[in-house]
């Protein structure tokens, strides 16, 4: 490996780039490369795929990047990987990206390790494409782990990279991903992503007991940061007064401030407050515009907010065909709310055909991801055998669930059924 060129990545870790030879070099640096110097051909593809020096071209950048990567230079295989990976200057390819990110890899650079332990993580599937026949790479969870906390040991962003890692998977890793943050929080100048997902730890009880207090305090210094997720949810825990004092104007500030910046939960929290007119005006048409603005990139809360406004015409015509769409887009994405709306929707007959058992799928799918009344929803259709086979010990067993995590529904089912 190089150790003289510099290695940095730029923006999300996507290049590696190096030293810049002057222009009037320019020639000189072409000769090298087509003499087969890799460095010079490292430089050369940098020059075509920055603007530097030459114009801009990233089919000549790849051409160059493969040149010194197929000689076995380092900082080229891992660029070459993200060329394919990403289609610069060439058809995307996970097949051929994932061959340099193993040369790479096999060469201890450490952007490499970090970049196959995430293929690794969710896996990458086989690929027949004009560069070839590629296999599939089965993931593997804990082997892509186990890689990135050998990467993190001495790569900054691999540190980062498992903790989200860890976080995905929270009820298993809770104790080491909260021992982690811990640790990066006491460092001089932690990253604002890991304060804000040490305060979701603490506030939330992962990993060990709840600590609203401290978790909030934690989330101001990732506010303070300017992290607008920070700010957002630093806002919500203001308006309640949770952790922190009460100041719902300071709230609404913050959460005008983060929607301002593009932060989804944001601007969803500022279109529920034109809903309320609480502290703001009341504005149907403005929160449906701000949960439309939240909903282009596929944020689940707005477009399932989207799809209640549409179901009751509220700042926009009703249109219960465009509400199922859009609880169904919410619900894809993991909303736990937009799965109990749908069920509602095939147990009631709204937007849909009428249907018990597709009811009972969506009350599942909303049970499975914590909704208390979705619990409550499958014991009933189970004791009745609504949409399903019917099963009084399964349905007694989940009605006492829903009752004993406080629905008052539930609870007023067991005591009728007790008397």
């Amino acid at each position: 490996m190089q150790t003289a060129i510099a290695l940095f990545l730029v923006i999300a870790a996507f290049f590696i780039p190096g030293s810049v030879t002057a222009a009037g070099n320019t020639d000189k640096l072409s000769e090298k490369a087509r003499a087969g110097d890799t460095a010079a051909q490292y430089h050369l593809a940098l020059e075509y795929f920055f603007g530097r020096s030459r114009t801009v071209n990233p089919v000549l950048a790849l051409y160059w990047f493969r040149r010194a990567a197929d000689a076995g230079h380092v900082e080229s295989q891992y660029n070459a990987a993200r060329c394919f990976e990403r289609g610069w200057g060439c058809r995307r390819s996970m097949g051929m990206a994932l061959n340099y990110y193993i040369k790479a890899k096999e060469n201890n650079l450490p952007e490499a390790k970090l970049r196959y332990a995430e293929l690794l993580y969710s896996g990458v599937p086989e690929e027949k494409s004009e560069y070839g026949k590629f296999p599939a790479l089965k993931a593997d969870k804990y082997a892509a782990l186990e890689l990135m906390r050998e990467t993190a040991k001495t790569f900054d962003a691999a540190k980062l990279s498992l903790i989200k890692h860890l976080f995905v998977d929270a009820p298993q890793h809770g104790q080491e991903l909260r021992t982690r943050l811990k640790h990066y929080a006491a460092t001089p100048s932690p990253h604002p992503e890991m304060l804000l997902l040490y305060s979701s730890c603490l506030r939330s009880g992962i990993g060990g007991e709840v600590d609203i207090p401290t978790g909030t305090a934690i989330l101001k210094r990732a506010a303070d940061a300017g992290n607008m997720e920070a700010i957002a949810q630093l806002a919500e825990a203001m308006e309640l007064g949770i952790g922190t004092s009460y100041d719902p104007q300071k709230a609404l500030k913050l959460t005008q401030l983060a929607a301002q910046k593009g932060n989804q939960r944001a601007m969803v929290n500022l279109g529920i407050a034109h809903l309320t007119g609480i502290n703001i005006k009341y504005a149907p048409d403005k929160a449906v515009e701000y949960f439309q603005k939240a909903a282009k990139s596929g944020y689940p809360p707005a477009l399932r907010k989207l799809g209640e406004c549409y179901s009751r015409g509220i700042g926009v015509e009703q249109n219960w065909q465009t509400a199922i769409a859009h609880y169904r887009s919410a619900a894809s994405g993991g909303d736990e709310e937009a799965c109990f709306l749908l069920g509602d929707c095939y147990e009631k007959g709204c937007g849909v055909t009428k249907n018990a058992t597709q009811a009972f799928y969506y009350y599942s799918q909303a049970a499975d991801r914590g909704s208390i009344k979705a619990i409550r929803k499958m014991a009933i259709f189970l004791l009745d055998g609504n949409g399903v086979r019917q099963d009084t010990k399964r349905g007694m067993l989940m009605l006492r669930q829903a009752a004993e995590a406080g629905d008052q529904t539930a609870q007023f089912i067991l005591k009728q059924k007790a008397e």
